[in-house]
């Protein structure tokens, strides 16, 4: 199985490189940080790299700090194992340039949860049935019979809280709740993930929604609601982009419509859309597909190039 060819992988490298995607979320540092535990105690050299820098909102989990976004690293170092989590492919990990300038032998693992996933490592462990990818990594450290740290379950259980919005979205299944509880008896610190990033709202940042929902409307011909965040917001209200975090969860509890989709304006010109539905026969993960996005059905994502301006009356992506 592929679990055993990671592990043997693992065992033979010398100097390992864990990814986090772009933007990371709670599930993607959460994976790169329990990793990060998993090899202190193996006592493997291993370096962490997210391609952004993650938001200090995740600053209490062990190990954040250890976490680099300097593209350097990939020529500085030697890396013999590239492992890469959360990610469906390597532009969604903001590295598929990086690696491809890399000029020394490597083997590449892939582990992700995303049924998008175009399955792009030389070894790939992908399950689209987890909720979160610290679910994989928790059945991962399990078949290791590796022992979980207090730490390792609290970055663990952080990726299941972010991926199933504090257990309330549709990625919430059986699997979730019990690793869940496993993980907190295991230590996890559920309040202290919670109290970061679920009760961590500001008076300027609940202002900054409120700017953000007036510009809500709703698309009859799609059945989708669209909220829009301007660059200009985020200066406007002194907010940096952890508090767009969760609008897009937020606004999926609206009545009567099919689906949402958050447009967020960012630096260098992009546009990330958010898009999420309660609905079991829909799948936005198709409408991410045809912005080269992707994700899950109930949740997914993409990034194009433009901004957001309004013309004729209307809002438009120039």
């Amino acid at each position: 199985m592929n679990r055993k060819k990671i592990a043997n992988a693992i065992s033979k490298a010398v100097h390992i490189l864990v990814v986090g995607h772009r933007k990371p979320d709670g599930d993607a540092i959460g994976s790169i940080l329990a990793l990060s535990h998993f090899f202190d105690s193996q006592n493997k050299r291993h370096k962490l790299f997210c391609v952004d820098p993650p938001g200090s909102d995740f600053a209490f989990l062990s190990g954040f700090k250890k976490i680099s976004h300097d593209p350097n690293i990939f020529r500085e170092k030697r890396f013999d194992l590239i492992i890469v989590c959360d990610s469906s492919d390597l532009v969604y990990a903001g590295i598929d340039r990086l690696i491809n300038e890399v000029d020394y032998p490597y083997t590449l693992v892939n582990i992700d949860h995303h049924k998008t996933n175009s399955f792009y490592g030389d070894i790939n462990l992908v399950e689209p049935e987890m909720s979160s990818n610290t679910q994989i990594l928790y059945r991962f450290f399990e078949c290791l019979e590796a022992p979980l740290t207090r730490d390792m379950a609290t970055c663990l259980l952080t990726g299941i809280v972010t991926d199933t919005g504090c257990f309330s979205n549709q990625a919430t299944n059986f699997k979730s709740l019990e690793y869940a509880s496993i993980l907190q008896s295991k230590g996890a610190r559920l309040y202290k993930i919670t109290q970061y990033l679920e009760r961590n709202k500001s008076i300027s940042t609940l202002k900054f929604w409120g700017n953000v929902l007036s510009r809500l409307f709703y698309n009859p011909r799609y059945g989708i609601a669209v909220a829009l965040i301007l660059e200009d917001d985020f200066r406007k209200y002194a907010q940096d982009e952890k508090a767009a975090a969760g609008i897009a969860n937020f606004l999926n509890g609206l009545e009567g419509v099919k689906a949402v989709m958050v447009l967020k304006e960012s630096k260098g010109g992009e546009i990330r859309g958010s898009l999420r539905t309660t609905l079991d026969e829909v799948d936005v993960s198709k409408i991410a597909g045809y912005f080269g996005g992707g994700g899950h059905a109930k949740a997914a994502g993409f990034t194009v190039k433009g901004e957001l301006k309004r013309q004729d009356g209307r809002w438009r992506i120039i």
